[in-house]
């Protein structure tokens, strides 16, 4: 669920605006959890990490998960939020990174040695658009890899050494892989299309390919694999409306301009036949 944080109770709709208004705290419903489905056994266990509320979390090898977590429920809290390594033997969770901007898309590669995180300055959660970061042993030698110059949407490890990535740059969806061994970043893929939602998403295998749902101003969404740089359609989900909408949707071009501080702004502009 997006949900959590407190519910602040007011009094009634027409009570006068000094009216106090009652914060309860928070209630156990308001903590997010880490939860475990065996499905050996088919039993359903929450991690207990003890006063910590997690908002993300992804496995760290058989035996451990990676998360982003704060002290607290609260909405607010997310900005600060840390990420932590949480053994499944202990439940103790294991400070790993911590920064002045938000936290996000954590992953680990397959052992859990290697672990990467996105940091962005971001309006909200679930938001997150930015910088890779490997974390380190101690804070010094965490480091930024370069993922050229796109601000990523999406991380994910197809091997120990091999960083998959998705992301914007600019009015472009673009991916790439970085080997963490030789510090080389390839771009995969550049398109003035998209695929997923609000940001660029993928589900990526070992080889580097990736399912993807693909769509632009004149593609209607259809379900992709993405290899070698090239989208190869499965699945359409065009239909008559889509069909009459590529008709009188007219072209889309990008444009840039320059802000009165000069710094650069690009947008699209649409232009309807007629």
């Amino acid at each position: 669920g997006q949900g959590s944080g407190p519910i602040v109770r007011g009094g009634a709709d027409d009570a006068p605006t000094w009216m106090p208004v009652v914060d309860d705290g928070f209630a156990r419903d308001d903590w997010r959890s880490v939860w475990i489905h065996d499905l050996a056994t088919d039993r359903v266990e929450r991690l207990a990490v003890g006063e910590l509320n997690v908002w993300e979390a992804v496995w760290c090898g058989p035996d451990a998960v990676l998360a982003v977590t704060s002290p607290s429920p609260g909405e607010a809290a997310w900005y600060s939020a840390d990420l932590r390594r949480i053994p499944l033997r202990t439940a103790l969770p294991e400070l790993v990174y911590a920064a002045d901007r938000q936290l996000g898309l954590p992953a680990a590669s397959p052992s859990g040695r290697r672990i990467a995180v996105v940091q962005a300055c971001s309006s909200d959660r679930w938001v997150v658009a930015g910088d890779v970061v490997l974390p380190g042993p101690v804070p010094e030698q965490s480091r930024r890899i370069a993922t050229l110059d796109v601000d990523v949407t999406q991380l994910h490890w197809l091997d120990e050494g091999r960083l998959a990535f998705l992301g914007r740059r600019g009015l472009d969806t673009v991916a790439g892989v970085h080997d963490v061994d030789t510090g080389e970043t390839t771009e995969t893929w550049c398109t003035d299309g998209t695929c997923g939602d609000r940001y660029p998403v993928a589900s990526f295998l070992p080889d580097g390919s990736a399912a993807v749902v693909h769509h632009s101003y004149t593609v209607p969404p259809e379900l992709a694999w993405l290899r070698d740089g090239e989208v190869d359609p499965v699945a359409s989900l065009s239909h008559a409306g889509t069909d009459y909408l590529r008709e009188v949707g007219g072209e889309i071009a990008p444009v840039t301009w320059t802000a009165p501080d000069g710094w650069e702004i690009q947008g699209l502009v649409c232009t309807p036949d007629g």
